[in-house]
């Protein structure tokens, strides 16, 4: 049984996850089945840093064109109050 809280895992990283448990049961705990498929994460890093930043933020511009406004989806600012619900209703 695994048990997690939605903040934690979400539906791309719990299969990742169950994965990587299952390898890990199939090889008798050895980590090393799972340190063989993966990129160390300055690696990404690098690479990240010699894309073209202009090029990018032209991309989306180009992608985003058109586009009106951001819509609000809330204009709470601070805590929402709190939800009340009637003794009726609870039942």
């Amino acid at each position: 049984m695994l048990t997690n809280h939605h903040i934690l895992m979400d539906g791309w990283s719990t299969p990742v996850l169950v994965q990587e448990l299952l390898t890990l049961y199939a090889q008798k705990g050895d980590a090393g089945a799972l340190r063989a498929g993966l990129t160390p994460y300055r690696d990404y890093l690098a690479w990240i840093a010699g894309q073209d930043r202009a090029a990018a933020i032209a991309a989306w511009q180009d992608a985003l064109a058109g586009l009106e406004r951001a819509r609000v989806l809330c204009r709470t600012i601070g805590r929402a109050p709190p939800l009340r619900l009637s003794r009726s209703r609870c039942r």
